[in-house]
């Protein structure tokens, strides 16, 4: 990789730092991979545990699985689709390493009682804020707030840099140890950097939300062939051992997009509140609850979810009528399907609540190229099917 493109990633880094007011900030191929280089910088291997939320996507408990440890899955508030405070010392034990916090759909969790428990049993916190970029606690940006965190940049997220991760933190001994991690890996190859490239310019030309379905169809087959880049292969979606060229690091062709999109992210964060706001307000004057109780601050709405008893009959007529709707979670470990028996050490019954809640939810999209029109039509669509 020649100087420039080394500067180009180098000053996407920053722009992260100078986001969040952190200290380090180091790129990956993929979130995932970002978590994985900050659970071996944490030194968490065979025999450790770490705590997940039972409602979260496979990538996250496979990289602690990767490292040799074990996921231990907490459940979740149906109110927030965070995981519970209330229920976290239950499943601490001696091999507890640490807790990894997820800001489901853009909300930020409960990290003040979060951080008291890590702070009584001394665990290292790691803040998923794949879906968060830009969200606050309490006046303080998610991703800063324990021990480390990392980002993700894929598709579906806040910004896109077609796939990308970043893992920062403010504690210089974690910082030293992920670019020791870092060091061993590899930049993608020439044809994934290129098909890459080719991908985020026919998306952004190309993507309509009245083409939802036909797209992600199109989009997953062409993944299945090996003719576009996967958010996930099938052995990260199938089985439990590490795929062949996981630990990859992040190109400057990626970088230069993330450039571009860092400077949209207050812009889009505003769209996103503006389209939930719109949701709130018609679904509420249908006679639906608003997604979320009073008083929610610091939310960037990535999508907005909302419960519903016919979710598979939702899915299908949205299909029908050409309606972007996102069928997030699954299960408690999207994007598998139920029954998942013993997957990734989840039982089934193990998160009831969250479980439940898979069942039921589906979300809506909150993206930039939602206008009022496109919302008020998914509106519409929502009050012509019973959701109840």
């Amino acid at each position: 990789m020649n100087r420039n493109s080394n500067q180009a990633i180098q000053r996407y880094e920053d722009m992260f730092k100078e986001y969040l007011n952190v200290s380090y900030a180091s790129s990956f191929w993929k979130g995932r991979v970002a978590l994985y280089a900050i659970l071996k910088a944490l030194g968490i291997g065979k025999g450790d545990e770490v705590i997940v939320e039972g409602f979260t996507c496979i990538v996250v408990p496979n990289a602690v699985i990767y490292t040799g440890a074990r996921p231990i899955y907490v459940d979740i508030d149906r109110k927030t689709y965070n995981i519970d405070p209330n229920q976290i010392e239950d499943r601490i034990t001696p091999k507890t390493k640490a807790i990894i916090v997820q800001h489901t759909f853009g909300l930020p969790a409960n990290m003040k009682a979060i951080l008291e428990i890590a702070q009584r049993h001394n665990l290292k916190v790691i803040e998923d804020c794949a879906p968060a970029l830009g969200a606050t606690y309490k006046g303080k940006k998610v991703g800063t707030l324990g021990d480390a965190a990392f980002f993700s940049s894929q598709w579906s997220k806040v910004i896109s840099t077609g796939l990308g991760g970043m893992a920062v933190t403010n504690d210089r001994q974690i910082a030293k140890k992920i670019e020791q991690v870092r060091e061993s890996y590899l930049y993608p190859s020439l044809r994934e950097s290129a098909t890459l490239r080719l991908q985020l310019k026919l998306y952004d030309w190309m993507y309509n939300p009245a083409l939802h379905w036909i797209g992600l169809k199109a989009h997953r087959a062409l993944s299945r062939l090996g003719l576009f880049v996967g958010s996930s292969s099938n052995c990260e979606l199938c089985n439990e051992t590490k795929p062949s060229g996981y630990e990859k690091l992040f190109t400057a062709s990626q970088a230069a997009v993330g450039l571009k999109e860092f400077e949209k992210l207050d812009e889009y964060n505003n769209h996103r509140k503006y389209i939930a706001e719109l949701y709130d307000r018609y679904l509420s004057e249908a006679g639906l609850s608003p997604a979320y109780p009073d008083g929610v601050e610091g939310h960037i709405y990535l999508r907005y979810p909302l419960l519903v008893k016919n979710k598979k009959a939702i899915i299908k007529a949205a299909q029908k009528h050409n309606i972007e709707i996102g069928d997030w979670f699954t299960s408690v470990l999207h994007p598998l399907e139920v029954p998942l028996k013993t997957t990734a050490y989840y039982r089934e019954g193990g998160c009831p609540v969250g479980e439940e809640v898979a069942r039921e939810i589906i979300n809506l999209p909150t993206h930039p190229k939602i206008d009022n029109r496109k919302a008020l039509r998914i509106i519409d669509f929502l009050k012509n099917h019973s959701l109840v």
